[in-house]
């Protein structure tokens, strides 16, 4: 429950707490006006706590600085400076430094730095006598309330200092824990990324090897057009010369050779017919040629 109030909550819990010994105090002291007074401003002290609940950090901030100045204020023109209200005064000049260190509200800041500064300024000026009456105290209880106010004073300053600084820890925790996140964010894009241009350095080579076979299946075409009709006539021509040939052997084995030799060409065509990939081989040297022989997968 403590955690999860915000830094101008706990300083106004803190605020409530050192306020409850003085309802005691003053009526001990025979100041009941005071004393009951108090009560008001534990109750006002509720308002930061209600605001910041509503999620209006800024005004809660405004709020607190209000309602504190008021407290001070009034209280030391019931008792006069030998209060030692001024000192609790010193002690919260610097708090909206702390509470609006992430505001963006420059006008608030500055009204709520103002405010006790201008509020202890009125006191001198009117000698802290303006309307209420003041009561007269005596050296003991003089001494008594100022020690107070000295303690209370020291009490807030140092607690006011400790939230802000644990406030100021949480805070660089959840930045560090964010700037995590990040981190371990930017290494899946970056490893994404690297995922992504290998598909597409891939992709880009099936584009070259399609745009390749494309070009070798149009050559096929033109080649298989040109040469299916001489080389049937070459086959066909060959065969009948062989059957005419008669008893010479030497002309029946020459025109056997150019039998096998068109029909060779033939299947090197055909072969062409099924190629579904590009397929290279050594040539000479550092040339290369497509390699004729190789069969593809794509079936006729």
């Amino acid at each position: 429950m403590w955690e999860r109030l915000s830094l101008s909550s706990k300083i106004s819990v803190v605020c409530i707490l050192l306020s409850i010994p003085y309802f005691f105090i003053f009526h001990a002291l025979g100041f009941p006006l005071a004393g009951n007074l108090i009560l008001v401003f534990l109750a006002a002290f509720c308002i930061p706590i209600a605001l910041d609940k509503a999620h209006l950090e800024d005004t809660a901030n405004f709020a607190l600085m209000a309602v504190s100045t008021v407290l001070l204020f009034v209280y030391s023109l019931l008792l006069g400076k030998p209060s030692g209200a001024y000192l609790v005064f010193i002690s919260i000049v610097p708090l909206p430094i702390l509470l609006f260190r992430r505001s963006h509200r420059h006008g608030v800041v500055l009204i709520s730095v103002l405010m006790p500064v201008i509020a202890a300024y009125l006191l001198e000026i009117l000698n802290y006598q303006f309307l209420l009456p003041q009561s007269e105290l005596e050296i003991l209880e003089e001494k008594i309330i100022h020690g107070f106010a000295l303690s209370t004073a020291f009490l807030f300053a140092s607690i006011s200092a400790y939230l802000s600084y644990l406030a100021n820890q949480n805070y660089l925790q959840t930045l560090s824990k964010k700037n995590e996140d990040l981190s371990k964010s930017y290494k899946k894009l970056e490893e994404s990324y690297i995922h992504l241009q290998e598909s597409q350095q891939k992709n880009i080579e099936l584009v070259r090897q399609v745009a390749e076979l494309e070009g070798i299946n149009k050559t096929v075409v033109a080649v298989n057009h040109a040469l299916n009709s001489p080389l049937s006539t070459l086959i066909s021509g060959s065969s009948w010369l062989a059957r005419q040939g008669g008893q010479n052997s030497n002309f029946a084995k020459m025109i056997e050779t150019v039998n096998q030799a068109a029909r060779q060409v033939a299947d090197i065509v055909g072969r062409l017919k099924r190629h579904d990939r590009v397929h290279e081989t050594e040539y000479i040297g550092d040339i290369k040629m497509i390699d004729l022989r190789y069969r593809g997968n794509k079936s006729t």
